[in-house]
């Protein structure tokens, strides 16, 4: 996919990607996408995907949102660069769990934040990427795991 970010408020003069829309790969929106409104009106737009954000964007939210983007068939991917220790855990098994084990995800935070690695031992596989993946089998306990 490719995310081209946008400003917070989706504007259709200026976020319009109809003469992309036969593009081959996805082009996904990002923080455009401020409610679950939008998604409607930017898949009109030539949008195929959107970028969902946990953490970010309340859990509520997102759930409005991957509910709207499956049923009108656009593509999804989890992304936050900022979700360090307990927030990365949150996101990658609400990707796990919710959404499903093979979606891509964005998790940039544990380059940025790397002290964060020592406050969450008990975890450092989700630190660890192997062929591009994160293995998140072992996040154990009710609701996202932690």
């Amino acid at each position: 996919y490719i995310e081209q970010p946008t400003s917070r408020i989706f504007d259709r003069n200026i976020h319009d990607m109809r003469e992309l829309a036969d593009f081959r790969i996805p082009i996904i929106i990002d923080e455009g996408a401020y409610n679950h409104e939008t998604l409607i009106e930017m898949k009109n737009f030539g949008w195929k995907g959107i970028a969902l954000k946990p953490t970010a964007k309340t859990f509520s939210e997102t759930l409005l949102e991957l509910a709207i983007a499956r049923r009108n068939n656009l593509y999804v991917c989890v992304q936050d660069l900022t979700n360090p220790c307990i927030a990365l855990i949150h996101q990658l098994n609400f990707i796990r769990r919710v959404i499903g084990k093979n979606e891509p995800a964005e998790a940039n935070a544990r380059q940025y934040c790397y002290s964060s690695r020592e406050r969450l031992q008990e975890n450092k596989e989700l630190y660890e990427v192997k062929n591009g993946r994160i293995d998140t089998s072992r996040i154990k306990g009710r609701g996202l795991g932690y």
